[in-house]
């Protein structure tokens, strides 16, 4: 399940970690390292995200907010959360 529309990563343990997924995203938004490699990589602003008042509103009629939102959760559960298909299923010990 992927939590928001247009999302190319699918967050392990959807929906029922959807709180703790959410939580990631807010804990990776507060660590300035974290929000300076994003923007590297992506080329995208953080600030999109964090705006507010007109350039909030310029930001959604444009979709940049979005867009940016997107980009920000792909790139948290890619390299934080993990990705559905990537995790492995547990492996027994012998004689259980």
């Amino acid at each position: 399940m992927k939590p928001i529309d247009g999302m190319t990563t699918e967050p392990y343990g959807m929906p029922e970690m959807g709180g703790a997924w959410y939580g990631c995203l807010l804990w990776a938004a507060d660590k300035p390292e974290l929000v300076e490699a994003f923007e590297a990589e992506t080329g995208m602003t953080f600030d999109a995200i964090t705006s507010k008042g007109l350039a909030r509103m310029i930001d959604d009629s444009t979709g940049r907010t979005r867009a940016t939102v997107v980009a920000w959760c792909d790139w948290v559960t890619r390299n934080f959360w993990g990705e559905a298909e990537t995790r492995q299923p547990a492996v027994e010990s012998p004689g259980h």
